[in-house]
């Protein structure tokens, strides 16, 4: 029986969550894709406590730009691929009042 890495009882809550969550928008494999690229991106990461937290964020970004979500816009910064952040074009003002949704 192969042995049991770290991340793997974090990967099995953190996929059976999303599975949940885009049970109407994405199929379990495309939810499982997500994680374990997420999990992927982490990798190398020495303080291993809020992977899972982070992996989970990056992953339903990726399924929200996928499956026509909030296209994983979050305060002024745009997710693209997983784990990648790309700033703005224009400058946000953070002491400037919020605009009507």
């Amino acid at each position: 029986m192969p042995e049991e890495s770290p991340d793997d009882g974090a990967i099995r809550d953190v996929t059976r969550r999303l599975e949940a969550a885009y049970q109407d928008r994405c199929s379990s494999e495309e939810v499982s894709t997500a994680v374990s690229a997420a999990f992927e991106h982490f990798k190398d990461s020495r303080i291993r406590d809020f992977v899972p937290v982070l992996a989970e964020r990056v992953a339903r970004a990726a399924l929200d730009g996928r499956g026509g979500g909030s296209a994983g816009s979050r305060q002024g910064r745009q997710v693209g691929q997983v784990g990648q952040v790309r700033q703005p074009d224009a400058a946000v003002d953070p002491a400037a009042p919020a605009a009507p949704a």
